[in-house]
């Protein structure tokens, strides 16, 4: 149930934990879960923005057991929330230069001068930053915050042009996972072969003539197995597919569109474990396919993914149909993780340092 400010519960020092986007809840659950264990005394706030896009981030907490305050990115860009004077540290699931950080940015700055801790979490296994760079987000244009950063694998890890002043903050824990029961769609109960297809929120990264060789290999793919049920799922923030109106005429293909009441409380790792087989452009969705043990490759075409290795590359239509035919080792998808992730309960991990 939603809550309201109680000042009274928050006059001793406690955790500030603040929430802005779709997918920051699935980065830090496992860990306010742990905190709450621990009896820490914590605060976490979810936007007004938030709440109002995704109702499965209100229906997860609520159904946790954790109590939270909605309040507006104005009121808090604004400085009037949160009480800076009882706060022992603040973390955050997603925080960086980047404008999509825009707001937990500048509440980590406010902290900052305050002289109060700072946290956040690697969110994605491509972390502009940490794990990735481009054009858009260089070594000397993308930067952090926060005092300490919570990492997924080993520090060698991050990619080798992370800033050493950045390289310094960071602190291997693992990857926090929430515990999750089965979930199986009624749309998704047929016995047929089931192949999920997922695309990640940067389609801005890929060029023309990759987004053309995608669309025209996923039709040819769909079309070639007419007997296996292909499952689009356009990424929650992103919904590129969707968005653009790519609707293809096939029995065999359902498109599970988050902006769907029906599917929006479904993410990936909900879904992942009703496939066979996943194909997804570059993105943490290869990671949660691969730590499930499912069948995973990713469409590669014109882009230098060998960080995906040993995980089959797709750069064209045979590539696609050669996937869908074969098995691959489930040591791949094993090597592929191990390779990524640090063993062990990242969760706890995490919460310990917090209460240091």
């Amino acid at each position: 149930m939603l809550q309201t400010a109680d000042r009274a519960r928050h006059r001793a020092p406690y955790t500030l934990v603040v929430l802005q986007l779709v997918q920051d809840l699935d980065v830090i659950l496992p860990v306010l879960q742990e905190l709450t264990q621990r009896g820490t005394s914590v605060r976490v706030i979810v936007t007004k923005e938030l709440v109002e896009k995704s109702r499965r981030v209100q229906t997860l907490l609520d159904s946790t057991g954790i109590r939270f305050e909605m309040v507006s990115r104005a009121r808090l860009l604004g400085g009037k929330i949160p009480f800076w004077g009882n706060v022992r540290q603040l973390v955050t699931a997603t925080e960086s230069t980047a404008s999509p950080h825009k707001l937990t940015h500048a509440l980590t700055l406010q902290a900052r001068k305050r002289g109060i801790p700072s946290y956040t979490f690697q969110h994605g296994f491509e972390n502009a930053g940490l794990t990735y760079f481009d054009t858009q987000f260089s070594p000397s244009s993308i930067g952090f915050g926060s005092e300490h950063i919570f990492i997924w694998g080993e520090p060698d890890s991050l990619d080798s042009r992370v800033p050493e002043q950045i390289r310094r903050r960071c602190i291997p824990i693992g990857r926090p996972l929430a515990q999750r029961q089965p979930i199986r769609p009624e749309a998704l109960q047929s016995a047929q072969t089931k192949v999920g297809i997922f695309e990640n929120l940067h389609w801005e990264r890929y060029s023309t003539e990759y987004r053309r060789s995608f669309l025209r290999d996923l039709r040819l793919t769909i079309a070639g197995f007419p007997d296996c049920l292909f499952v689009i799922k356009p990424h929650h923030a992103g919904m590129w597919f969707t968005k653009e109106n790519r609707e293809f005429a096939f029995k065999n293909l359902l498109v599970v569109d988050p902006k769907d009441p029906e599917w929006e409380p479904y993410t990936a790792p909900d879904l992942i474990p009703n496939f066979d087989a996943v194909i997804t452009t570059p993105s943490t969705v290869a990671l949660d396919s691969a730590s499930m043990g499912v069948r995973t490759a990713v469409a590669a075409y014109d882009l230098d993914l060998h960080k995906y290795s040993p995980l089959p590359l797709l750069r064209n239509a045979g590539d696609w149909l050669c996937f869908i035919k074969n098995s691959n080792s489930p040591a791949v998808e094993q090597t592929f993780v191990s390779r990524w992730v640090r063993t062990g309960n990242a969760a706890e991990r995490a919460a310990r340092e917090l209460c240091s």
